[in-house]
């Protein structure tokens, strides 16, 4: 026991890497103004919603490490199995708005796309390596998400990159945004 089954690292892995080129290309070569740009008042900039993927990409992978410490629970185990598409179709949802449900601090790193990428590229790098090394006993692991509920570890693993995925649709959805075409067709970002 222990080990993670083949193709939960491997669904993982690739999760992972895929997301991760996804986002770096969707804050690639953008300008200042661009990456600071907000259609409203209330609305993220590229800036804040990358800033806060790589601030959650932290927090998320901090519980999974957290998970080796935690007793085996089968009857939670048993409660969680094959969530997993759930999890990924709810995350992947943008007409369900979520605010944050806790307080994230700023990474610090988001004064600029390179920045932000130079951060998210090392995060990432960490998160990929353990997932393609650990013989942490992940499926045998559960810790309650304050929206998501009980996950198993690689559950935990799996949304890491399906936040991602969610907020690459964001910064989509900012990059198509009616103002912020015609403010930089306008000159003014």
């Amino acid at each position: 026991m222990g080990q993670m089954p083949a193709a939960d690292r491997e669904r993982i892995v690739s999760n992972l890497e895929r997301s991760r080129d996804a986002f770096l290309a969707a804050i690639s070569g953008l300008s200042p103004e661009v990456w600071a740009h907000r259609s409203q008042p209330d609305a993220w900039s590229i800036a804040e919603c990358a800033d806060h993927v790589l601030g959650v990409e932290r927090l998320l992978f901090d519980t999974v490490k957290a998970l080796r410490d935690c007793a085996p629970d089968p009857e939670r185990v048993a409660r969680v199995q094959g969530k997993e598409e759930r999890l990924i179709t709810a995350l992947s949802d943008r007409t369900f708005k979520v605010k944050v449900p806790f307080a994230l601090n700023p990474t610090g790193t988001a004064d600029s796309p390179e920045h932000l990428a130079s951060a998210f590229r090392a995060m990432r790098s960490e998160v990929i390596a353990y997932a393609s090394e650990t013989d942490d006993p992940l499926r045998e692991r559960v810790a309650r998400h304050p929206l998501l509920k009980d996950m198993d570890g690689v559950q935990w693993l799996l949304v890491i990159s399906a936040h991602t995925d969610r907020h690459i649709a964001q910064i989509q959805e900012i990059r198509g945004e009616s103002s912020y075409r015609a403010s930089k067709s306008s000159g003014s970002i």
